[in-house]
């Protein structure tokens, strides 16, 4: 009885010991965990965490700080499930709902942001954490006040909060209080030297105020503070480019690959900026030594293929993917590779060849996302929309969380003209990942579009900071900036661009306009024709000189600055529309018509190039052989749904005489376009010659009403007066 005693008692202790032990093990976890978070060594804190889970499913604490180390990771859809499935285990973890909030904010969707925020503040209303994202939230609304209060608020509770200090700062800087601005940011970087978060931001404002040694000693600061974090290093490298320091710039990045040598996308920077010193061929060397060192890393390999893909370098992309597809068979290396190829394929116009090559990969993967974003693009080129959105929708039904069908559903919607299902796709795919970068350039590009650029806006600066190198990104912002009416900050980022893609033309382009509005038209002038020089086929760049030319009185110089365009942009439409206006606006009709008459030549089946050369020539042409051959063109216009195409098929048969035709064309056109009066003079004249004065007498007065100028007026008054 006695040994049974001591048997109970010691597997009584040893119960004891286990359930002490685990919850032990739980926090010493959870403690080495916060360290390693402390010491930035991110991926080790996170094992932490799991593992402190592993023991405690249920500790919404722990799954709050495995949000955040994912978070600093990169892996976005891991933080966002931790945030939810904290708040889920304890509503007043309000680090994870500030942090969640947080992303939400980044990725656009600021109503949600707040409707996550507000029973927090119930909770503690005194939270730095979520006024300063309420603040945050309310700048993209364009609640500028409120924002300034919850920002100060934020730091009255705990001065030096970082986000809050980030969002004053914004805000002083966006109503032109950048003196203070800066000063705020010195005085609460001095008093955190060990926090990397707001340097960026100084960082930039200081370079957009034009003191980079200022901006290069706190890029410098980044970089030793968080020494494996590539994105400082691109940040200085970039820097050091646009000051023309190459030497520097270079070695940068050398530092960048040596801190993370299994990383591609280090050495990809690397190549890119020996292409921006001006050597194609020394960027290759680079990365074949790269590739010779490493022949079986098929990532590096791809990243090679893409290299040669982005610098212009088509047939040579294409043969290192097809080396890629030869040597990975099925894997998913050469799945990626099939559908690259076919991606270079429809560039090239060699769409049935693409849809070929497509077809091949689903066939071994039916849900390849890349290749089922390639047929839906196929068939939008082809015109049918409906199929488009068809595939993509059921290859979402597999895969609920992949971005880039979403962003490419989101596009066919746009297309299909159903602009609230777009919008709500977008939205859904951004509360899923906050900060994926596809899907946050998505809603940012359909924000600007739909006339929210302001709401784009940090946005697009968040993505710009996450993702330094990200060229979508630079040039949305850029473009961004311009539209908000802040040329000085798109200067900036167009410089940036120019220093990660020099060999493309929208660095060079966007430049130019910021200094246009900047008002510095000689170094306009040298930015536009740099991005003329890069890329002479691209048509923007000679549309904004020739602008420029005309609002300055030179519109002889706009007219040769056009010319020049024809022939390198392959008679682009918008380049054509612009000289045979400033023609026609000059008097000069028959220089007009030749100009279309090129276009044609080179673009037969352009319906607006069809459609203009048949109004000028039934316009400002008299001579059978003239009214015969826009006859010829407006064929095809009988059936249109288009009131511009059919008023240019009314006025036409109205011209070669076939009144009662012409009118019911053009009444067809009026009843779209009823505020149109040159649509109503068109139909008056026709209802006049088919003998209908007093259906004639109600257009033509609807045509002189108002102050719209359009050809025709003259005539128009003529033959009311006449009636």
């Amino acid at each position: 009885m006695h040994r049974y005693v001591i048997l109970f008692c010691i597997v009584a202790l040893l119960a004891a010991s286990g359930c002490g032990g685990s919850e032990a093990r739980k926090e010493k976890a959870l403690e080495r965990g916060q360290e390693l978070l402390a010491e930035r060594d991110y991926a080790k804190a996170r094992v932490e965490f799991r593992n402190a889970l592993q023991i405690d499913p249920k500790d919404a604490a722990a799954r709050t700080l495995l949000g955040e180390a994912a978070e600093a990771l990169g892996s976005f859809e891991e933080a966002v499930n931790s945030y939810r499935a904290a708040l889920e285990l304890d509503p007043g973890q309000v680090r994870a709902r500030a942090r969640l909030a947080r992303m939400m904010v980044f990725g656009g969707v600021p109503d949600e942001a707040l409707a996550l925020i507000a029973p927090g503040l119930e909770m503690q209303p005194q939270s730095a954490d979520l006024l300063a994202v309420r603040g945050a939230a309310r700048l993209q609304q364009g609640e500028l006040e409120a924002a300034r209060s919850d920002a100060r608020a934020a730091l009255a509770v705990q001065p030096n909060h970082p986000d809050a200090t980030a969002l004053l700062a914004t805000l002083l800087w966006r109503e032109d209080e950048r003196d203070e601005a800066l000063a705020l940011l010195e005085r609460t970087v001095e008093a955190s030297p060990d926090d990397a978060m707001l340097r960026p931001i100084y960082a930039q404002l200081l370079l957009t105020a034009e003191k980079p040694e200022l901006a290069e000693a706190q890029l410098r600061e980044i970089v030793r503070l968080e020494p494996k974090e590539l994105g400082h290093r691109y940040r200085l490298a970039q820097l050091y480019a646009s000051q023309k320091k190459p030497d520097l710039a270079a070695a940068t990045l050398r530092e960048a690959v040596e801190a993370r040598p299994d990383d591609v996308q280090a050495k990809l920077a690397l190549a890119n900026l020996r292409v921006a010193q001006g050597s194609f061929e020394d960027a290759e060397q680079e990365l074949l030594t790269f590739t010779r060192a490493a022949p079986k890393d098929l990532e590096l390999r791809l990243g090679l293929a893409r290299f040669y893909e982005m610098n212009g370098r088509l047939e040579e992309g294409e043969r290192a993917y097809r080396a890629i597809v030869e040597d990975a068979g099925d894997r998913a290396q050469g799945i990626t590779a099939r559908s690259r190829i076919a991606s270079i394929m429809i560039r090239g116009g060699r769409v049935d060849e693409a849809a070929q090559l497509v077809d091949e990969v689903l066939a071994k993967n039916p849900s390849d996302a890349d290749a089922l974003v390639l047929r839906a693009q196929i068939a939008m080129q082809r015109g049918d929309t409906n199929s488009a959105i068809g595939d993509l929708r059921a290859a979402l039904r597999d895969q609920p969380t992949n971005i880039l069908l979403v962003v490419q559903l989101a596009q066919a919607y746009i297309r299909a003209g159903n602009v609230e299902l777009a919008e709500q796709t977008l939205r859904q795919a951004v509360q899923a990942n906050p900060r994926d970068a596809q899907t946050r350039l998505a809603l940012a590009q359909f924000l600007v579009n739909k006339g929210e650029a302001p709401k784009a806006r940090p946005v697009l600066e968040q993505l710009v900071a996450d993702d330094p190198n990200n060229v979508e990104a630079l040039e949305g912002l850029a473009r961004l900036q311009l539209v908000v009416d802040d040329p000085s900050a798109a200067l900036q980022t167009a410089g940036t661009l120019q220093a990660v893609r020099p060999k493309a033309a929208a660095g060079y382009f966007l430049a130019g306009v910021a200094q246009l509005a900047l008002g510095r038209e000689e170094d306009a002038r040298d930015s536009l024709e740099q991005a003329v020089s890069v890329d002479p086929a691209w048509p923007p760049p000679y549309g904004v000189q020739a602008r420029a030319l005309v609002a300055k009185g030179e519109s002889s110089r706009a007219i040769e600055v056009l010319k020049s365009g024809l022939e390198p942009t392959r008679y682009a439409v918008e380049i054509v529309i612009d000289l045979a206006t400033m023609y026609s606006s000059a008097g000069r009709h028959d220089d007009a018509i030749k100009v279309y008459e090129g276009a044609l030549e080179r673009n037969p089946n352009d319906l607006v190039v069809v459609n203009n050369l048949a109004m000028l020539l039934a316009t400002h042409r008299t001579d059978a052989a003239s009214l015969e051959a826009a006859g010829q063109l407006v064929e095809r216009f009988s059936g249109s749904e288009n009131p511009a195409i059919l008023d240019t098929y009314g006025w036409v048969l109205y011209k070669r005489g076939r009144y009662v035709d012409a009118v019911l064309s053009l009444e067809k056109a009026v009843a779209m376009a009823p505020e149109s009066q040159e649509l109503r003079y068109h139909l008056g004249m026709a209802q006049l010659k088919a003998g209908k004065p007093t259906e004639a007498r109600k257009n033509l007065e609807a045509a002189l009403q108002g102050d719209q100028e359009f050809t025709g007026r003259e005539q128009a008054r003529m033959a009311l007066e006449g009636l």
